[in-house]
């Protein structure tokens, strides 16, 4: 029997291994158009669960407008309208997926507006599990030694269980980007030998401290050291779980050094979303570091406007896939502001590029998480606590 994703919406209960996780695989304008197999549309209107049925390979047009306070979803199928009014339409299909943009996506799915705006999150509910097999191998080579592999699964699995109990109650529990964890369509019916062995052999095993579950968190490289979530995001209740380890893994990685550079003009444009009267930066100063050397806090000057920004915050408006890390040093010259800079991601719980060197060195996945985790252990699942 399927499980609704109106009724995980309504769900809880702490998030377990056998539950399914909401993950939210893309955001699209109106109208959007579905393709698909005896494509099913729940929805619920005054407390009804309400079916339209579409027994044969044909496009659905589903659109959404507010009128008065009441959120009504508009479906086309053809010259026929339904009209329903709830926070969600669930999308099900004969064969397991339909199309949107040209994009397969599994289904069960859930199609959430978020209030007051022109755009729809199309969310996909899955086993935690078959989730792992994704994310592992969206995040780790799947060549990489199997020691390494199982870290990876154990500190994604307890990622994944902790973000799906603090969001319980949200639409979806986790994003499909860096922003959480990386889950990409095209795996989605992937499995690979090394990745299912790691995550069989790590079945149910979480990272706790004190028997609580933590926020796992993992990165690319840690450029050398690895760092506090508090140094990183500020205050943070997990801020004794993770630890600030030195992680020699030496030249093993291609993030072990790196430059990239801006222009003024164009780095002046990305500070303007901060402050909008900001133009073309004259300076440019670090005001202070965290403990492993990070940028913590930048200063920009256009000679009128000031303006300061954490150095996670400036990776985010320049793109975290080109300025790697805040494991950096500037230099302004010639019109440009230019970072050297060393590993890639926020620095802090598992690094990726260290697992690898360690399991090469021999060192079994229990060891790996307690040099990244010193605080934790590997629990059982239904021995630990959210």
């Amino acid at each position: 029997m399927s499980i609704s994703l109106l009724l995980l919406i309504a769900s809880f209960s702490h998030a377990h291994v056998d539950q399914k996780v909401r993950v939210k695989v893309m955001t699209s304008t109106f109208p959007i158009i579905i393709e698909g197999k005896s494509i099913t549309i729940n929805s619920r209107s005054l407390g009804d669960v309400v079916k339209i049925s579409i027994p044969q390979t044909e496009k659905v047009e589903i659109n959404h407008v507010q009128i008065a306070e009441r959120s009504i979803w508009v479906t086309k199928k053809g010259s026929e309208v339904f009209r329903t009014s709830e926070n969600f339409l669930e999308i099900n299909s004969l064969d397991g997926q339909v199309t949107i943009g040209a994009v397969p996506i599994p289904t069960p799915l859930l199609l959430s507006n978020p209030v007051k705006r022109k755009t729809v999150d199309v969310i996909v509910a899955l086993n935690v599990e078959d989730y792992l097999h994704n994310v592992l191998n969206s995040e780790m080579p799947t060549s990489w030694p199997l020691e390494a592999l199982k870290s990876q699964a154990i500190a994604s699995r307890t990622y994944t269980l902790y973000q799906m109990n603090a969001r319980r109650q949200q639409p979806y529990q986790l994003e499909s980007t860096v922003l959480d964890q990386v889950y990409s369509l095209k795996f989605h019916s992937k499995k690979t030998k090394a990745v299912d062995q790691a995550i069989k052999e790590t079945r149910e095993k979480v990272l706790t401290v004190d028997g609580k579950m933590i926020k796992a968190y993992y990165h690319s490289d840690c450029g050398g050291q690895t760092e506090e979530p508090r140094q990183i995001w500020g205050s943070h209740k997990d801020k004794h779980h993770m630890g600030s380890v030195v992680d020699d893994h030496g030249a093993t990685s291609p993030y072990s050094h790196w430059n990239f550079e801006i222009s003024l003009k164009d780095l002046g444009n990305k500070l303007a979303l901060l402050d909008t009267n900001f133009q073309t930066p004259k300076q440019a100063e670090v005001l202070s570091y965290t403990p492993s050397q990070r940028v913590a806090l930048l200063a920009f000057n256009d000679g009128h406007e000031h303006v300061t920004v954490s150095g996670n915050e400036l990776r985010r408006l320049i793109g975290y896939d080109k300025l790697r890390s805040t494991l950096f040093d500037i230099e302004q010259k010639d019109g440009y502001l230019k970072f050297s800079g060393k590993g890639f991601g926020h620095g802090s719980g598992l690094c990726q590029w260290g697992s690898r060197y360690l399991a090469n060195k021999g060192k079994r996945a229990g060891e790996i998480l307690s040099h990244y985790y010193p605080y934790a252990q590997v629990t059982a699942v239904n021995a630990a606590d959210l």
